[in-house]
């Protein structure tokens, strides 16, 4: 009995040990019972029975009890074990950051479809392996700022189908992520640097929101990013820069916004895109440079647009395109032909639901898998005459059939809303040719002239007229539905700029006419025609008669010779009036100027003799006042020596010596006197002498001037005279009377002397003196027959001849008698009748007086 208690005591606990390691009821476990999913549970019922070491826990539809995870929840061993956790559709509706905190190494948390509210600060703060966390499908209206605290590895946030509105920057310590979703949410607008921390996300999701407004540095710094939606919101306008930063991007969908127009360079930065999603906006127009850096894209879907017309140069830069969606564009009516040129990879064309009359002739070079072409108001004229063969070729890529194709337009009223191909096969289509043309002829100017440029082919060919001025006139059948130049203005430039003008005009039946020819209507004149099947250009020269260039050239021979009667005619009278004029005045006339020229001559010698006079007499009056001076300074020293002499009787002592000294102050007083003196007439002399040169240069140099002016006269005289040959007379009598004015040889008779006026050599001292101030040496006289004065002589002075060579300007000497203290008296005893001190006149006032005749001028008429 006892061991078979021992056996059942064993038995049971061995059960106990092996219960928790089953699989709980309502749930699916793998066999190492690493991963359990549960469904359509109580949470409470399979709590106990769950394993200890679960990896991956998926609970789907497992409510809680008070819809509160806690950190109760699990188990400390289990919740350390948990590195997946899912809990879905279980009406959640509190998160506590205790029942995280029990979680240290989970790395993927999926609370999606449940009822939360707020995500509270801390909420993941040591989760830190987390990098997987979907929150999507909730009622979250708030994350607080540091929600996300601590979570650096996480690489994906799920917050979809939520109420965000999100007005403060909550993913900043997400530096890790790589995918997060926003879609469905109440967002409105972007900050700029909204997403600046996050520079490793790729992909980002903010469509079905609420945003009008996108700042233009809101995506800067996303330099990874790979997906961007924007789709399904509000959005009116694309900032000029808020692509910028997306090199990499490859997926971009801004459908189903509120576009109106697309910058030209909005795409420009994202050269790696290769899909591309814009239907669903008012955009009408897109540039031609919308796509130009986008090369790489292969997908491109405008769908419910606003576009007319697609032209070539739009689609030209996508050569690697694989997939084109253009469909449901009601007033899309015209895609140009050679659109779909260059594009060898092009598989997928959508085109239906659009307003289209014809197809580009460009799919004929397209191995495509499908094309989509129904509802659409198809022309059946000779431009979709080529798609009969090719719907034969490719009828099962076509969609829809032949039976569901019919004409909407034709040339043939009788032919519409009849089937699409049997029409197109029964067309008869030939192509354009040119039949006549305007021959080479020559027009004469203010001459209406009118081109020709007959066509042939049907259709009726189109005829556009190409103008020397860069003008282009076009001619449109008027059954015509080709829509070839349907956007074009009958006339414009090479800007496509229309022009309003009358000089030329289309005529009816194509012709162009030139009204009143001219010259600028010159040139070569291109007449292009077209139609479905062919075009062909011809040109035809027009060229201005060349007798016209004769004509032109006889009248302006003529005009030149009447303008040169009219000049010689007028030159003839204006002589005329002179020598009338001088046949009047008799010899008054040829000899006024030569008069004039001798008083120029009598002044200039007068003004000269009158200088040199002044000059003399001052310096006359200064010698004078010189040898004065100095015989009253020799009576004073005289008086002064006498009286020291009589005053010697009465000195007893000392008497030789005190003699000797009064005679060598004596003598010294003397020599002093006598050297001022000198030095006082040796300036006198040099100034009379600087300034004589003076007058006698500024006289030279006057003679100068006027001979150079008579010269100037006498050539432009003789000049004019050698161009009036019938005026030979007057003019040798007039140059032979004006030049004996300077004639070497002149009588004796006549009224100037040469004696009187050395001209020679004043023209000589001119000459080779040009400055003004130059001071002549003083052996350097105006005439070679001119003899020096002897200077006049004062008793006592020197007979030395230096007076003549000295400076130009004067220096005012001040002369002081010695005074009783000099080295004459040693002893410096005082005298009993000393010399007294004498002051020497200077030559102020003779300075002043030379001055004023030196600056003297003559007021002649030459001057």
């Amino acid at each position: 009995m006892r061991h078979v208690c021992l056996l059942a005591l064993l038995v049971f606990s061995c059960e106990a040990n092996l219960a928790p390691q089953l699989c709980p009821q309502s749930c699916v476990c793998q066999s190492t019972l690493s991963q359990v999913s549960c469904r359509d549970v109580q949470y409470n019922e399979i709590r106990d029975q769950l394993p200890r070491d679960i990896k991956h826990l998926v609970l789907d539809n497992v409510p809680l009890p008070q819809d509160t995870l806690s950190a109760d929840i699990f188990s400390t061993e289990l919740a350390s074990s948990i590195t997946q956790l899912i809990w879905r559709t279980s009406n959640i509706q509190t998160l506590l950051g205790e029942f995280n905190a029990k979680l240290p190494n989970v790395e993927h948390i999926d609370l999606s479809a449940n009822r939360l509210h707020t995500i509270s600060n801390d909420a993941f703060a040591n989760n830190l392996n987390l990098n997987h966390l979907n929150l999507s499908n909730n009622q979250l209206s708030t994350i607080e700022l540091r929600a996300f605290d601590n979570l650096d590895q996480l690489k994906e946030l799920y917050l979809n189908q939520n109420q965000l509105a999100l007005t403060e920057q909550v993913f900043s310590p997400l530096w890790n992520l790589q995918l997060l979703d926003l879609s469905h949410n109440k967002l409105t607008m972007l900050d700029n640097y909204y997403f600046l921390p996050n520079k490793k996300m790729a992909h980002l999701y903010l469509n079905h929101n609420n945003i009008a407004t996108l700042s233009k540095q809101s995506l800067i710094n996303m330099n990874q990013l790979l997906t961007l939606d924007l789709s399904h919101n509000k959005i009116q306008t694309l900032p000029p820069e808020l692509f910028q930063s997306l090199e990499q991007l490859q997926t971009l969908n801004i459908s189903n916004n509120e576009l109106a127009s697309v910058i030209n360079d909005s795409f420009s930065s994202m050269r790696m895109l290769k899909t591309l999603d814009m239907s669903f906006n008012e955009v009408s127009q897109l540039s031609d440079n919308t796509f130009s850096e986008n090369k790489k894209l292969e997908a491109l879907r405008i769908d419910n647009t606003l576009l007319t017309n697609l032209k070539t140069e739009l689609l030209a830069p996508l050569t690697q395109l694989v997939q084109l969606y253009v469909s449901n564009n009601q007033h899309l009516t015209q895609i140009d032909n050679e659109i779909l040129y260059n594009k060898p990879k092009l598989r997928h064309i959508d085109l239906s639901h659009n307003g289209l009359t014809s197809l580009p002739h460009s799919l004929v070079g397209l191995n495509l898998s499908s094309l989509d072409m129904s509802d659409n108001p198809w022309t059946c004229d000779c431009n979709m005459a080529w798609f009969a063969e090719y719907w034969s070729q490719n009828k099962l890529k076509i969609v829809p059939n032949k039976h569901t194709l019919f004409c909407t337009k034709t040339i043939y009223p009788d032919l519409t809303h009849s089937p699409l191909i049997p029409t197109l096969r029964g067309l008869n289509c030939t192509p354009a040719e040119i039949t006549y043309t305007t021959a080479q002829t020559y027009f004469l100017p203010r001459q209406n002239i009118t081109l020709d440029c007959v066509v042939s082919g049907e259709p009726t060919p189109t005829i556009t007229w190409l103008t020397p001025q860069g003008l282009t006139f076009h001619w449109i059948p008027e059954y015509s539905v080709s829509a070839t130049f349907k956007h074009h203005p009958t006339v414009h430039d090479v800007n496509m700029v229309s022009i309003q003008q009358n000089h030329l005009v289309v005529l009816h039946n194509g012709s162009l006419l030139i009204q009143e020819f001219n010259r600028g209507d010159r040139g070569n004149y291109s007449c292009f025609v077209s139609n479905p099947f062919s075009n062909t250009t011809r040109l035809i020269p027009v060229t201005m008669d060349p007798i016209i260039v004769y004509y032109a050239k006889m009248e302006s021979i003529a005009f030149g010779f009447m303008c040169a009667a009219l000049f010689l005619l007028g030159t003839l009278l204006v002589q005329l009036l002179i020598l009338l004029c001088k046949t009047c005045c008799g010899l008054r006339c040829c000899g006024q100027e030569p008069n004039q020229i001798q008083s120029m001559l009598d002044n200039i010698d007068q003004c000269r003799a009158q200088q040199l006079t002044k000059l003399q007499e001052n310096y006359y009056l200064q010698v004078t006042k010189i040898k004065e001076n100095y015989v009253y300074q020799s009576q004073k020293i005289q008086e002064s020596y006498k009286d020291q002499m009589e005053n010697l009787k009465t000195i007893k002592r000392n008497g030789t010596t005190h003699l000797v000294s009064i005679r060598e102050q004596y003598s010294d007083q003397m020599m002093r006197v006598r050297d001022y003196s000198t030095g006082q007439l040796n300036w006198v002399r040099e100034n009379y002498v600087f300034q004589r040169n003076r007058v006698r240069k500024f006289s030279a140099h006057q003679m100068l001037r006027i001979r150079q002016n008579y010269k100037y006269q006498q050539e432009a005289l003789t000049k004019m005279l050698e161009a009036m040959p019938t005026l030979d007379n007057c003019k040798s009598s007039c140059g032979y009377s004006m030049s004996t004015v300077y004639d070497e040889a002149e009588t004796s008779g006549s009224r100037v002397k040469r004696e009187e006026i050395p001209l020679g050599n004043m023209l000589v001292e001119a000459e080779s003196h040009l400055s003004l101030y130059f001071t002549p040496p003083a052996e350097h006289s105006l005439s070679p027959n001119a003899t020096r004065q002897p200077p006049t002589r004062i008793h006592g002075f020197s007979n030395s001849q230096d007076y003549l060579h000295g400076p130009a300007t004067a220096q005012h000497v001040k002369y002081t008698m010695m005074s009783p203290l000099s080295p004459s008296n040693p002893m410096g005893r005082s005298l009993s009748n000393p010399l007294p001190s004498i002051p020497i006149p200077g030559p102020s006032t003779s300075s002043a007086n030379t001055n004023n005749h030196t600056h003297t001028h003559c007021n002649s008429d030459s001057e």
